[in-house]
């Protein structure tokens, strides 16, 4: 005699499960029996991807440099007494700082489509249950003021199902939001507008910078400009041509062209050329400072005029990282 009865398929992983047929035979008033046991063979591999939460958790994700980024990990055959771990790593080429351009304040998941957030521990398990199909998980990035390349990190999550680990990774790009400035003129008006100078003093500059990159540079040059150009080596520029990084304190050689580094938090370089004091009656004369910052490889330059009669022709040139942008501003002698 053959016994036949079902199985379910379900999509649960769990453990090979045992279920037993019990026969009894009477045969002249006597009972034999026996039983037999059944191993229910599981057919189901839990799955985790991690990626974005609009498509499945899968593909990477990208963020605006501010906002919250937000990975998708979703399970598929989650068993009973199921957990899972995150954890967070700078990764890439350009890897970002854990602390610093991401995970600052908030790492958090939802088990509810983001209406609940739980704080999560870098490494620390968390339950899941069948039925689980989408965990979100939440870190904060950091809106800076540094102009950089776009950066990277990763989540990785370890699925513990059965006793037996599975794991996947996402990867988040931040989007910089970040525009380097270059204004050139008036140290004492954040490098806006133009400068004078009594002949035979110093003519000094301010080259206000924001933004700069770890790694960018400043080149400057000097050339004679207007209706009534200053000449080089005779006018101005005779013995002295130097910056500082440290309003004044100290001063270093400067050589046209050539560039020097700037580091993030250089907010003002101070330029300084000598002029000279001759006995020749003349008109007032006009000379230009132009100041390149390159700031993770886009020059960014502007220009403004100023003519002999002190009265300001505003001449800009407007520009986007990759494009050049001239700031010159011109030092009118007396």
């Amino acid at each position: 005699m053959l016994v036949k009865t079902d199985t379910f398929n379900d999509t649960t992983d769990e453990p090979n499960e045992t279920f037993t047929l019990s026969g009894t035979l009477t045969s002249n008033g006597a009972p034999y029996s026996d039983s037999g046991i059944a191993t229910i063979i599981d057919n189901d591999t839990p799955t985790i991807t991690v990626g974005d939460p609009a498509n499945n958790g899968i593909g990477d994700i990208t963020v605006p440099e501010g906002d919250d980024a937000i990975f998708g990990v979703n399970l598929t055959g989650v068993a009973v007494g199921g957990t899972l771990t995150l954890t967070m790593a700078q990764s890439g080429v350009n890897p970002a700082t854990e602390g610093t351009d991401y995970k600052v304040t908030t790492f958090q998941y939802s088990l509810d489509n983001g209406t609940t957030w739980n704080n999560a521990t870098e490494g620390t398990a968390f339950a899941v249950n069948p039925g689980d199909s989408q965990v979100l998980v939440k870190t904060d990035t950091f809106n800076d003021t540094t102009d950089e390349p776009n950066e990277t990190f990763t989540l990785s999550g370890t699925l513990t199902s059965n006793g037996a680990p599975y794991s996947d990774s996402g990867i988040a790009t931040i989007i910089d939001n970040d525009t380097p400035t270059i204004t050139v003129g008036d140290p004492a008006n954040n490098g806006i507008g133009d400068i004078t100078v009594p002949e035979g003093d110093d003519a000094i500059f301010g080259v206000n910078l924001t933004g700069v990159a770890v790694g960018g540079t400043l080149t400057l040059t000097m050339a004679q400009s207007g209706v009534n150009p200053a000449t080089e080596g005779t006018d101005y520029k005779v013995t002295t041509f130097q910056y500082s990084l440290d309003n004044g304190t100290t001063w270093n050689n400067a050589t046209e062209g050539t560039a020097f580094a700037v580091n993030p938090g250089d907010s003002q370089v101070l330029v300084k050329t000598d002029t000279f004091n001759d006995t020749t009656d003349e008109p007032n004369e006009t000379f230009t400072l132009s100041g390149t910052l390159t700031s993770n490889g886009a020059p960014l330059q502007r220009q403004r005029h100023r003519d002999d009669h002190r009265q300001r022709h505003a001449d800009h040139h407007g520009g986007r990282p990759g494009q050049q942008r001239d700031w010159r501003h011109h030092g009118t002698g007396r």
